[in-house]
């Protein structure tokens, strides 16, 4: 892609159903990678407002190979944990 391309896109299901014998869910672990975080975002949305889920934690780790790599969602990821500080462990 060149400087000025345009490209669409189109948001998948952000659901994740889980079907094994361990629940309620109430803690889930994410490891993200570059731009692996997007999705993840999405399921953290969805699982962390009260009443929306069983979850009471979520903890994230968030690996990149380069610092701006991280310029992809930071301020998305810092503004749900902002207000999800007690639920939202991020590293």
């Amino acid at each position: 892609m060149g400087i000025g391309d345009e490209i669409a896109l189109k948001p998948g299901v952000s659901t994740l159903n889980y079907r094994g014998q361990y629940l309620p869910v109430t803690d889930i672990v994410y490891v993200a990678s570059g731009v692996g975080i997007v999705p993840i975002l999405d399921q953290v949305k969805a699982v962390l407002p009260s009443g929306s889920s069983s979850v009471k934690g979520v903890s994230l780790v968030w690996i990149n190979g380069d610092g701006k790599d991280f310029d992809v969602a930071i301020n998305e990821l810092e503004e749900e944990y902002f207000k999800y500080n007690t639920k939202l462990a991020v590293s």
